[in-house]
């Protein structure tokens, strides 16, 4: 691995002076700074509805060499009282501030449903900018912009809290009080991701970035056959993996973790190599 892949160019230097703000870096980024000595950082990015308290878990699994940086996005947790941006522009935008100054060392992007398409979109500004490339994005339980089909606001709340039982058994064992006060911001969440994925424009750049895929073997909303189609969008090796679960196999599957340590342990080692 060229060491050189997580030194910004030249013309990103400006741009990562300028946004050296931690307040504002803090609100969007929890964890930075946690591990002081790792070499790697994994951002991940939460589902519709969800926030960075998703993968409060991982620290237990994750090598001590890996920081684990969670994006907070606004609209949910303690950020809740912020609109949503209301475009995908608009929320690369204010990400970008919030990341380019910590992209100082070699760094993993992990998606999780609507988080996969907003690192997707984030990944492809970083590269406009000239800033650091990721050793990997892993995109997990969500198609490809493409092939996003459902049609969330043809449906009414009834509709998408049935789509989204039946695609996790998971899920039916929560409450459907509890579904029914989080509907609005999945809602939010999950029509925000219908116009970026309408809006999309032709893939004509792609990254250059190894990607790994991660579907559910029963999931309905991203069904494995769909998510293997990320590789259209890497110049990079891409590599699917399939594991025993619905959705939401984020919250019980023994497989992710095995999966990202797979993937993260080469990173570090090469890291330590450079």
């Amino acid at each position: 691995m060229n060491a050189t892949a997580f030194s910004p160019t030249r013309s990103a230097t400006n741009i990562i002076a300028a946004n050296n703000d931690n307040s504002y870096r803090q609100k969007w980024l929890k964890g930075v700074g946690a591990r002081p000595d790792a070499t790697m950082r994994l951002f991940v990015f939460p589902f519709a509805g969800g926030d960075a308290s998703a993968f409060y878990r991982w620290p237990q699994w994750l090598p001590d060499g890996c920081e684990l940086v969670s994006v907070q996005l606004p609209g949910r947790g303690n950020r809740r009282d912020e609109p949503m941006p209301a475009t995908m522009g608009e929320m690369v935008r204010a990400l970008i501030h919030a990341f380019s100054s910590v992209l100082d060392k070699p760094f993993v992007f992990f998606g999780y449903s609507m988080g996969a398409l907003i690192a997707y979109e984030l990944l492809q500004q970083c590269k406009r900018l000239g800033l650091a490339k990721p050793a990997l994005f892993c995109a997990a339980a969500c198609s490809p912009p493409h092939l996003h089909h459902h049609q969330w606001s043809a449906m009414s709340d009834r509709e998408i809290l049935q789509v989204l039982t039946d695609s996790d058994s998971w899920l039916q064992d929560i409450p459907l009080v509890q579904l029914q006060e989080n509907l609005p911001l999945i809602k939010k969440d999950l029509l925000f991701c219908q116009a970026y994925t309408h809006s999309v424009r032709p893939l004509s750049e792609p990254l250059d970035c190894p990607l790994v895929t991660i579907a559910g073997a029963q999931d309905s909303i991203a069904p494995a056959s769909r998510v293997l189609e990320w590789w259209q969008y890497t110049a990079a090796s891409c590599i699917s993996r399939c594991v025993v679960g619905g959705h939401f196999f984020l919250f019980d599957s023994v497989q992710l973790p095995k999966i990202m340590l797979r993937e993260l342990q080469p990173l570090l080692s090469l890291r330590a190599c450079a």
